[in-house]
């Protein structure tokens, strides 16, 4: 796995920690853009059992690659969209109560 993902998902934290310190310190205004933080580092941590299981077993058939290999992607991609979701409510916010 890439350094990318990592380095978003530290924006993602130092975004909502801005949006926490321009709202005045309300939590109810952090809760939303946490659930799909939360969702990230869930994507990460299985992204990297699967890349380290999947090279572990030599025995398998090509089908399990290849079904192995669409976790993979589709978990990428919920990666992608929750940091989008992370940045339009982060962005929104600042907008908002400035």
């Amino acid at each position: 796995m890439n350094q990318c993902p990592n380095r978003s998902l530290f924006t993602n934290k130092c975004q909502i920690y801005r949006c926490w310190l321009i709202c005045d310190k309300r939590w109810l205004v952090v809760v939303p853009p946490l659930i799909p933080l939360l969702y990230n580092i869930v994507c990460i941590i299985m992204v990297l059992y699967w890349s380290t299981a999947g090279g572990a077993e030599h025995d398998m058939t090509q089908y399990t690659r290849i079904i192995h290999v669409q976790r993979i992607i589709h978990m990428h991609e919920g990666f992608g969209v929750a940091t989008i979701l992370i940045n339009i409510y982060a962005t929104s916010m600042f907008n908002y109560s400035l």
